[in-house]
């Protein structure tokens, strides 16, 4: 079976290039991403779009900031299982810790280089 990505990034060249990183790691996952983090929350918490198995958030978002959306996600026990990857242009060690700490599998920096992102991706993807 196809894993499920959920994705809520506000910037429309970045949910391009980490979809597209995604399906060089794996062409068959199943891919919902939304560039309206109320609107992507909506649909996820109505189960419109089932219980993905890794859901990717951007940090800086307007509407709901990213920190808001994991702590509503990991407050719904529907996606206690989900792997959830906290991502920004910026991201600090403190960053890190602060959004592992709130309930995030990861919390990582988005690489310049596409490579490098397609790499990230593949060790997240590949080990959970």
């Amino acid at each position: 079976m196809a894993k499920s990505v959920f994705l809520l990034d506000d910037d429309d060249d970045d949910i391009f290039m980490l979809t597209d990183c995604l399906l060089r790691v794996d062409k068959n996952l199943q891919i919902a991403a939304f560039n309206d983090s109320e609107d992507g929350l909506d649909k996820l918490l109505a189960g419109k779009i089932g219980t993905p198995d890794f859901i990717f958030i951007d940090l800086n978002m307007p509407k709901i900031m990213g920190p808001q959306c994991l702590e509503i996600i990991r407050g719904n026990k529907a996606f206690e299982t989900s792997t959830i990857i906290m991502i920004s242009t910026t991201m600090s060690n403190q960053d890190t810790s602060r959004h592992v700490g709130n309930g995030a599998n990861f919390a990582v920096k988005k690489p310049a280089k596409v490579e490098e992102y397609c790499q990230l991706l593949t060790r997240i993807i590949e080990t959970n």
